[in-house]
C-alpha cells in the first residue's frame, strides 16, 4: 500500500546477469503501513534500528526475482506489473498485469 501510494519510502533491488548480482540501493524508512486491526492499516514509525535495515535479504530477493521469472514466462515474457508482498517468511503474488 504504502509504495503504491508513494507515502512511505522504500527499497530498490535489481538483479543482474546469470550470476544473480543484486544491485541495491536501501533508504532510510522512517515509517512504513501495517496492519493495526482488522482489515485496517495505518502508518506506523520505524524504529532506528529497522529504519536501515533492507527490507529483503539476498536470499530473499532471489527468490522472488526466481517467482517473477516465472510469472513472466507464463505470460510469454512480456512486461509485467507484478505486484507482491512479503509476510510471514513468504512471498504472495497479489496482482499481476501486462503493460502496455
Amino acid at each position: 500500500e504504502g509504495v503504491v501510494q508513494s507515502s512511505v519510502p522504500n527499497d530498490l533491488f535489481v538483479v543482474c546477469g546469470k550470476k544473480l548480482h543484486i544491485d541495491q540501493r536501501i533508504v532510510n524508512k522512517t515509517a512504513r503501513i501495517a496492519p493495526v486491526g482488522k482489515g485496517e492499516l495505518s502508518r506506523v514509525a520505524n524504529t532506528a534500528e529497522q529504519a536501515k535495515k533492507p527490507t529483503l535479504t539476498p536470499t530473499q530477493v532471489r527468490k522472488l526475482q526466481y517467482i517473477c521469472e516465472k510469472i513472466s514466462e507464463k505470460y510469454g515474457n512480456k512486461p509485467l506489473d507484478i505486484e507482491w508482498v512479503f509476510t510471514n517468511n513468504r512471498f504472495y503474488i497479489l496482482q499481476v498485469r501486462e503493460l502496455p
